[in-house]
């Protein structure tokens, strides 16, 4: 998991391109990713909102404050960062809108869920199992709104290619 997570912090630095961001905000995301790696997560919060004050699009800092937040499980704060940071996306924006939808859904917030979903879903990513799961946010959201109550669990069940031949194995049962 920390490998992932240090994969994913060294993709954010090299995508930043340092010819848009001032020097200063860049530092400040620098200093600030630092903090990360060393747990220090209210300094890194510190660092990240001074790289937003130097330069307010500076979309990096948004999803390494989204990263924060992820970690001191405050789902609210992280939705705010990663929305903000969706709002300034360009090429990666579909990756965006899906993370935003499920992270509004993890926390409850299903009318967001809903956009999210419907934004990502309009983008016509080619990615069937994504939009897929996209699907089923929205879904559940749909469900929860209507209910306003908790989420449904839905649980993914992978079955096998030969799920529609013959064999009994396959056959469902009812246990009286």
């Amino acid at each position: 998991m920390l490998r992932n997570f240090i994969t994913i912090l060294f993709s954010l630095l090299f995508s930043i391109s340092f010819a848009q961001v001032p020097k200063k905000a860049s530092k400040a995301l620098l200093a600030g990713q630092s903090e990360l790696l060393k747990k220090n997560l209210d300094r890194a919060i510190q660092y990240f909102n001074k790289a937003i004050a130097t330069y307010p699009d500076f979309k990096e800092a948004y999803l390494a404050l989204y990263t924060v937040f992820l970690q001191k499980n405050d789902g609210p704060k992280a939705l705010n960062a990663l929305e903000q940071a969706t709002k300034l996306a360009s090429k990666d924006k579909p990756n965006l809108l899906f993370n935003t939808a499920k992270l509004s859904l993890e926390i409850g917030e299903y009318q967001k869920c809903l956009t999210y979903t419907d934004q990502y879903l309009n983008l016509n990513s080619k990615d069937e199992a994504t939009r897929k799961l996209a699907t089923v946010f929205k879904i559940k959201s749909a469900y929860s709104l209507a209910n306003q109550s908790p989420s449904v669990p839905i649980y993914t069940i992978l079955l096998p290619k030969e799920i529609n031949t013959p064999s009994p194995e396959y056959l469902p049962s009812v246990d009286a």
